[in-house]
Order: structure tokens, then C-alpha cells, then sequence
């Protein structure tokens, strides 16, 4: 492990950034966030967990770091691929902010991100998360919410990717979630929900918060929107955090926005394989399992398993039509 201007002290913030092979994309992610954490040296910690890469990450690494000498920062090396859990969860080990925010290492945060949520941090300090909303507009926007209000439409989904939520950093549960949800793909989201109470706010930040370079990804899509989104869904629910009205409303949010759009493009990507009839029987087992008495679900997703491809190329173009309307709506909301 290696530091850089570091000491034993407690952090303001946290940013964490667990990484594997991507030096590349890192360089360029970096390079826009530390100019911009600079300035808070002293309220700030990086902290960076290399999962054993094998390209020059370490390299890319030490080249910005040494630009930027007053930065408090980690760069810990896994001796072994520790996989997506491991290296979260080091990063999660080391960090010793009030607040912590995961980063992936192809998230670009945008211009003055770093100045508004130091200020929010600062002047906020009955919020327990901090929720960033990307919407086209150059000047950030500010406004609270209790729990039931915010989690109270269909858009609060979006919560769910984790480099978008700054949460207090409390560490007293975090045993038991690695204990009993290690092969969770939300293992983030769930760490902020332990972050709450039922008093709390969230406090969210709109405007051109941050956007994800292109990258690939590994995980099984629908494993993570069937099973790993209801078991966070019913923790919250456990905890007095979700009403049944904001579960439906979460719940519809992931059906239209994720499910529907990806399911017209599989049908229309499958190109005559032999093996599609199979992938489909297993995907429509897979969300009945969860979804079968959702509304939405039986009215409008499980006609995607016997639509046509001319109807198919149809509600696709339907649904991107939706989703400009939808973008410029969200714009102009509150």
C-alpha cells in the first residue's frame, strides 16, 4: 500500500476508486477529477484499490498523483484478483471519511461537481446521502428530500448505480451485508441504505453531474434486475424505508427504463439463433419469479415473448420517442 501526504486523520469525504485493467479509461478519469479534489486536500481522501492489474495502471496512477503532492490518497495493489467484491470491499476497509462515495474508474465527474458537493457536505449537515441527478443543465440545482417523498415516482431507480449517491460513511452493519449479500451486485446500494435512518433527507444535486465512458461489463443482467433488486427492495421494506406504493413505483421505474428497452433489442439482435428460443424461456422464468403480479409486467413486457420483429422495431422506435420526451421533461422538472 502505498500513501501520499497521508496521516491518521478523518476525511470530510472519501472518494473511493476500485479499478482492474483499465489504465486507459483511469488516465482519463483522473485527470478530470483531480484538479478538481485538489483544492480540498485537506478535507478529502482518494483512495484507489487495484485489483492485480496487469497493464500500466499502477503507472498512470503515480504519474497524476505526482502532480497533485498535497492530495491525501491510498493506492492499495491487490496481491491477487480479489474480484468485484474484494476490491469494493478494501476500499470500503481503508476509507475514513463521514462521507463516502464509490467511483467507478470510467466515471467522469463534471466541471465543479467536486466544489458543489464539498459545500452541500458542509452546509448540510442533517443529510445522510447526497444524491446526484444528471440533467442537461450548466448550473447545479439544489433541493431536499424526506424518504417517502423522494422514493415517491418512478425515476428513484436511478439511485440504485452507486457512483451517483455520496453516503455517510457508517461502517457498524457493513459485517452483516457481506455476510449475507457478497454476490449482490447492488452491494453499494444496500450499504447506503444502512446509511439511513427514518429521519433522514436526501439531499440531490441536478445538472451535468457526471457521465460513464463506455466499458464492458460482466455481470448477469437479469440476476441483477430480478434477484439482487428485490433483496435490496425488501431490506428497505424491512427497515420501515420503503412504503408498498414507493416499492411499485421503484419496481415500474426498473420494468420500463431497463427491462423493456433491453428485451426489444435482444429480440431484435438474436438473428435466427438457435439458442434464443432457450435465453428466452430462461429470461421470462427469470422475471416471472419476481414480477408476475406487477401491472406494467403482464400488460406490456410479457408480449415482448411473442411479438413479432416488424412490432418489435415498432416499439422500439415508440420507445425512443418516449424517452426524448421523457429526458426534455426531466429537464424542465423540478
Amino acid at each position: 500500500m502505498n500513501s501520499n501526504n497521508y496521516n491518521t486523520k478523518s476525511f470530510l469525504l472519501t472518494i473511493a476508486i476500485p479499478t482492474y485493467n483499465r489504465a486507459n479509461i483511469l488516465h482519463i478519469a483522473l485527470g478530470i477529477l483531480l484538479p478538481q479534489i485538489n483544492n480540498y486536500s485537506s478535507e478529502i481522501e482518494l483512495i484507489i484499490s487495484d485489483n492485480a492489474s496487469n497493464d500500466n495502471t499502477q503507472k498512470v496512477i503515480k504519474d497524476l498523483l505526482s502532480q497533485y503532492p498535497t492530495i491525501n490518497s491510498i493506492i492499495y495493489t491487490q496481491k491477487n484478483n480479489s474480484g468485484y467484491f474484494g476490491n469494493f470491499k478494501k476500499c470500503r476497509e481503508l476509507s475514513k471519511g463521514v462521507f463516502f462515495w464509490l467511483l467507478s474508474d470510467n466515471d467522469h465527474i463534471g466541471n465543479n461537481l467536486i466544489e458543489m458537493v464539498m459545500e452541500c457536505l458542509v452546509r448540510k449537515i442533517g443529510t445522510s446521502v447526497i444524491y446526484l441527478r444528471n440533467i442537461d443543465s450548466a448550473k447545479f440545482l439544489v433541493k431536499h428530500y424526506n424518504l417517502n417523498t423522494f422514493f415517491n415516482n418512478e425515476n428513484s431507480y436511478l439511485i440504485t448505480l452507486i457512483s451517483s449517491a455520496i453516503f455517510r460513511n457508517d461502517k457498524s452493519l457493513d459485517h452483516d451485508i457481506y455476510s449475507n449479500y457478497s454476490d449482490n451486485l447492488f452491494l453499494g446500494f444496500l450499504l447506503l441504505i444502512n446509511s439511513l435512518n427514518g429521519n433522514d433527507r436526501i439531499l440531490q444535486i441536478s445538472g451535468r453531474c457526471f457521465k460513464s465512458y463506455p466499458a464492458t461489463n460482466s455481470y448477469n443482467y437479469f440476476t441483477a434486475f430480478t434477484k439482487d433488486i428485490n433483496q435490496c427492495l425488501n431490506y428497505m421494506t424491512d427497515r420501515g424505508y420503503l412504503t408498498k406504493r414507493n416499492k411499485n413505483l421503484f419496481i415500474n421505474g426498473i420494468l420500463k427504463n431497463i427491462i423493456y428497452p433491453y428485451l426489444i433489442n435482444l429480440n431484435l439482435n438474436s438473428n435466427g439463433l438457435t439458442t434464443y428460443d432457450e435465453t428466452k424461456k430462461k429470461i421470462k422464468n427469470s422475471l416471472d419469479a419476481y414480477y408476475s403480479t406487477n401491472k406494467y409486467y403482464l400488460s406490456c413486457i410479457t408480449k415482448l415473448f411473442h411479438s413479432s420483429s416488424f412490432t418489435l422495431k415498432l416499439k422500439q422506435v415508440n420507445f425512443i420517442i418516449k424517452k426524448k420526451i421523457h429526458k426534455y421533461y426531466l429537464q424542465i422538472s423540478n
